[in-house]
């Protein structure tokens, strides 16, 4: 880092460099007077975590065994898009192009709701 202007010549931005630099080194000490509970704590916990995990039963994952397969490959134009989706074990549609409800008769009207009875007079 060289000097490449006159203003980083100047006494008052040499005191203001100093000045940053001095107010920087004492914050870093006075870090740890105000914050050094914090690694502490950090040491307590990781401590506690690594007694947790050693008392933990180790379960083995189940190994999933796809026994789909993409072979043969065919021979097409377009070499490439849309054959996989065209055996039915890679469907991309598993439940059809709208899903199945059984709540499309639902009330309008509140269960309390009696409508009035028309009398003819």
């Amino acid at each position: 880092m060289g000097i490449t202007t006159i203003d980083e010549i100047l006494v008052s931005s040499v005191k203001n460099w100093r000045a940053a630099v001095d107010g920087e080194r004492k914050a870093s000490l006075l870090w740890n007077e105000k914050w050094g509970w914090i690694v502490d704590e950090y040491r307590l916990t990781s401590e506690d975590l690594v007694n947790l995990r050693s008392k933990r039963d180790y379960e083995a994952t189940k190994k999933i065994v796809d026994s789909r397969t993409t072979f043969p490959f065919p021979v097409t134009t377009s070499q490439d898009y849309g054959w996989l989706s065209t055996k039915p074990e890679f469907k991309l549609d598993k439940f059809g192009p709208y899903p199945r409800c059984i709540c499309w008769n639902l009330p309008v009207e509140p269960p309390e709701y009696q409508p009035e009875k028309e009398t003819d007079e």
